[in-house]
């Protein structure tokens, strides 16, 4: 039998990539939890607001991440590795001169984020959108690593970047740097990331480079992008919606239990980065993928059940002991919290297979799911529960709609 689940290799890779994200994603909830320990819920609360910020950027760019696994998957499967270090060395010296655009006009505004945030100061915004500057250029490289399904080095690189994270923003908020200092260490770490990340794909870079058709490339990179702002702001604009709407206390209630619901979806996503690439270089042998997408909602949702079951059972106990008893009034929301994630880690998972297989037709599905979120977060906040029912209905409705745009690879037997 496990023979069998493993005949692709998805099991051994799942199971890679599994060990590096759980150490990966301990070291980012410690952080988490130990911040909210450290700065207390009121702070905590401007904190995850500024995450929010902060996951808008660095998960839109991981469309960075998709379009060079794909290609770089595509490129291996013919052994063109000349092609892989053309696309990586392309693209950053690209995304690195016209990413500064973003970045000034977003330096700019600072101080209306900071306001629309009632922050006192914008001086962590203007981190916030520097890490952002720096996030587009780390998703080339883990990109690459995943394309070539180095899930091994890629853990690496990964592991490097989130200890780093950890050890500066106990440091600098123990020095009393406060929020500010929560987020400054992240700079460090990313640039770190980015020279691990290089080394390790030295043997790419030692080839001699062959141009690509970027036209190709860039076309896939549009959808993809946008899929991944949607999917970003789906898991972000809650948090910062909350703290607008609610008192700075509530506000850091709910950032912790964001921060938690996200187990549930990092703990079952991995399956997706595994996916992706082996789905890509599959599609690109126009052989069958159904069965492996089957496979990755099966495993991914017995995952993200698990987790929704035990948030359902000790939300008092997970809470007090993760992020204390200031925060243990919100405990009752943890377990619909799960169900939320849960559902939107399928999602994730139905949005990277048609990436994969090179469809963007879904992109109207989500779309249109987040306009319908944010228009129904805007007339009914009256409690944080009421903005939870809300997110669990918007992706109950969102897969219902991929399960009939995608039923012959669903249902194919």
């Amino acid at each position: 039998m496990l023979k069998k689940l493993n005949e692709d290799g998805f099991l051994t890779g799942s199971i890679i990539f599994f060990i590096g994200s759980m150490i990966v994603n301990g070291f980012n909830y410690l952080y988490q939890i130990i911040m909210g320990r450290m700065l207390g819920p009121e702070q905590y609360g401007v904190l995850g607001s500024l995450f929010a910020l902060i996951y808008l950027v660095v998960i839109a760019s991981t469309a960075f991440t998709t379009v060079t696994s794909k290609y770089t998957a595509q490129f291996a499967a013919k052994k063109q590795f000349g092609k892989i270090h053309y696309l990586i060395s392309h693209s950053v010296r690209k995304i690195a001169l016209f990413g500064l655009i973003p970045l000034g006009f977003s330096l700019f505004l600072s101080s209306h984020v900071a306001n629309f945030l009632k922050i006192p100061s914008t001086l962590p915004v203007i981190i916030v959108f520097i890490i952002g500057y720096l996030s587009l250029i780390i998703p080339l490289f883990t990109g690459a690593l995943n394309g070539l399904q180095r899930f091994k080095k890629q853990n690496i690189s990964g592991i490097a970047t989130t200890s780093l994270k950890l050890l500066l923003g106990i440091t600098f908020v123990a020095l009393g740097f406060g929020v500010t200092g929560a987020i400054i260490g992240i700079i460090a770490a990313n640039i770190v990331g980015i020279i691990i990340s290089f080394l390790l794909l030295s043997d790419i870079f030692k080839t001699k480079k062959k141009e690509i058709n970027k036209k190709q490339v860039y076309g896939f990179v549009i959808p993809t992008t946008i899929s991944m702002l949607i999917l970003t702001a789906f898991i972000s604009l809650d948090i910062i919606m909350v703290k607008h709407f609610f008192p700075p206390i509530t506000a850091g209630m709910y950032a912790a239990l964001a921060n938690l619901g996200k187990i549930i979806w990092f703990g079952s996503s991995f399956f997706a980065m595994v996916m992706f690439p082996k789905i890509s270089a599959a599609h690109t042998n126009t052989k069958n993928t159904s069965k492996l997408l089957q496979k990755t909602l099966i495993f991914a949702g017995l995952t993200a059940g698990s987790g929704i079951i035990a948030y359902f059972l000790i939300p008092t106990f997970l809470l007090n002991l993760l992020y204390g008893n200031a925060y243990i009034g919100a405990a009752k929301y943890l377990g619909w919290m799960g169900i939320a994630l849960g559902l939107f880690s399928l999602n994730h998972i139905m949005n990277q297979y048609n990436l994969a297989i090179g469809r963007t037709k879904h992109l109207w599905i989500l779309a249109i799911a987040l306009l319908i979120e944010i228009i129904a977060i805007l007339f009914f906040h009256n409690s944080l529960f009421e903005i939870i029912k809300i997110i669990v209905f918007i992706n109950i409705l969102t897969f219902q709609s991929f399960i009939i745009y995608n039923r012959n690879e669903l249902f194919e037997k």
